[in-house]
């Protein structure tokens, strides 16, 4: 796969198409859940290895993760590893070629990341990736969790005081079984309000830092308070950045446990010249 020159693993389908084009073999979707899947598990040992550094040998693997969401069709969540991977590249000032392709890309894609200087927060833990998790993620991307990234990256997007028009009107159980058709267990049903909580902390992550509005995950932390328990201990990546994190570390109520899931802090500024 090729976009304004990333490239990733052999996911792309010979014929030139896009995984989820539907005239495309299945074994094709098979492939790119398998790939995404050895690029967590490889991201899980490097910041288990590096304990939380936003070191560059975790950079590819950033890199690797959000080719692979952005084909899958979540642009969003691909473009917040490419900015990850971006800020070590440049912070480390290795990878000159790599630091401009990405550049070239965001400036295309995410104009407004490149005119601003920009922080993140590393999160050191990452919980066990699968392929039913990914799963899960194709039933919701296109009815959900895009909705949840517009309406999270908006002030008042988790309920804006007409009832089930907000964002918090995606998690209500009989819509999300409805989404998930034949994968609805109650497991799964965790899993998806898991994976709509990351959506609503991608869609403030994509704004400016003076733009982002915490409105949509604090609600859902007090809506929510024992999930977001569960998510910090099993899935502390969904928080995507620390500032997500410290937001609602005191409906966690486990400063120990907090602190120990932020690592490293990089602010950069995205000037080439």
């Amino acid at each position: 796969m090729n976009i304004n020159g990333l490239t990733t693993p052999t996911f792309y389908h010979p014929n030139g198409g896009s995984f989820l084009d539907a005239d495309l073999p299945i074994l094709w979707v098979i492939i790119a859940c398998r790939s995404t899947e050895y690029s967590q598990k490889a991201l899980e040992m490097q910041q288990s290895l590096y304990q939380g550094q936003a070191h560059y040998a975790t950079a590819q693997s950033f890199n690797n993760i959000g080719v692979a969401y952005i084909e899958l069709g979540d642009k969003v969540k691909g473009a917040e590893y490419l900015k990850k991977a971006y800020i070590i590249y440049l912070d480390h000032s290795l990878g000159d070629k790599q630091i401009q392709i990405l550049h070239e890309w965001l400036v295309s894609n995410t104009p407004e990341f490149i005119t601003e200087s920009s922080t993140r927060m590393f999160i050191t833990e990452r919980g066990e990736f699968s392929e039913n998790i990914l799963q899960i993620q194709l039933k919701l991307q296109s009815p959900v969790l895009n909705e949840l990234q517009k309406l999270c990256a908006e002030k008042d997007g988790w309920n804006d005081g007409i009832i089930l028009s907000g964002a918090n009107s995606y998690l209500e159980d009989n819509y999300l079984r409805k989404q998930l058709g034949d994968l609805a267990t109650e497991e799964n049903l965790k899993i998806a309000k898991e994976l709509c909580f990351e959506a609503i902390a991608l869609g403030i992550m994509s704004k400016l830092e003076a733009d982002r509005d915490l409105g949509c995950v604090i609600g859902f932390a007090y809506q929510y308070p024992q999930l977001l328990k569960i998510i910090a201990h099993e899935h502390p990546e969904y928080f995507v950045d620390g500032s997500i994190l410290q937001a609602v570390s005191n409906v966690i109520g486990d400063d120990e446990l907090v602190n120990s899931l932020i690592g490293e802090t990089l602010h950069v500024n995205h000037n080439l010249d």
